[in-house]
């Protein structure tokens, strides 16, 4: 699990380990960088062409880790792409963080996103669909 300890008294730990202490800390991994999921809430989310679509509202755990973000849309996306006002995304689609706009950045368009396979299997006609967390 550790790596090595630089001259400076650095430590150094392996991805697995720091895995662990992310699942210990309860916070979301995007990039490099680690977040509380309180910090998560009420943040914009944004598609790949930076068009805001809404904002988290919600995060769920699969399996002790945190991988479904709940979203509140836009009315005008909602109304644009017909779909329910509320969904369910991975957290995986997340590819970065806007610092400068506090926005995350998903990793597709919101178009490619809708018609994945993965987008129906967490959402269907009346809204997110979040597993059990077992």
């Amino acid at each position: 699990l550790l790596k090595g300890i630089d001259k400076d008294g650095h430590v150094q730990v392996s991805k697995s380990f720091r895995e662990l202490q992310r699942r210990w800390r309860r916070t979301v991994r995007i990039q490099e960088a680690l977040y509380a999921p309180e910090e998560l809430l009420d943040r914009g989310v944004c598609d790949a062409d930076e068009i805001e679509i809404g904002y988290i509202t919600g995060l769920f755990k699969v399996k002790r880790t945190f991988k479904l973000m709940k979203i509140t849309l836009n009315r005008r996306t909602a109304s644009r792409y017909e779909i329910n006002n509320e969904l369910a995304l991975p957290v995986a689609m997340i590819q970065r963080s806007r610092d400068f706009a506090d926005d995350l950045v998903l990793s597709k368009r919101f178009g490619k996103i809708i018609q994945s396979t993965i987008f129906q299997q967490y959402n269907d006609k009346t809204g997110p669909v979040i597993p059990s967390e077992d």
